[in-house]
């Protein structure tokens, strides 16, 4: 989109110097050869506002984009913070609750199942 830009920009400012070169050497330019260049710049003038809004336009979007989809990674690195969270929870009290069964037998199973339904 930006190469674009520069292009149309290039290419108005190498008419607009064409007309500066070609002036002196006409001795006196007719209305017609100056109303035709005047008509051409302003139409290629008209044409790179148009994509310059265009350009705004889809910038303004991406950028509201870019900002959606950062909240959604926001959220998710949440959402992944909690599960990782309690996940250690749970393999520490599962570590609790297998430890003190070793020893006994069958002791543990019943304080597991305990636990699990607490």
């Amino acid at each position: 989109m930006r190469a674009e830009c520069v292009t149309v920009s290039r290419h108005l400012h190498t008419a607009c110097m064409n007309l500066e070169v070609s002036l002196p050497q006409h001795s006196a330019p007719s209305g017609q050869e100056v109303s035709a260049l005047e008509k051409q710049l302003r139409d290629k003038l008209r044409e790179a506002m148009q994509l310059q809004g265009c350009w705004d336009k889809e910038k303004v979007e991406l950028n509201s984009r870019i900002s959606e989809l950062m909240d959604v990674v926001e959220q998710l690195r949440g959402q992944n913070s909690e599960k990782e969270e309690g996940l250690a929870a749970l393999k520490t009290s599962l570590d609790r609750m297998v430890r003190p069964g070793r020893g006994r037998r069958g002791g543990g199973r019943g304080r597991l199942s305990l636990d699990l339904n607490a």
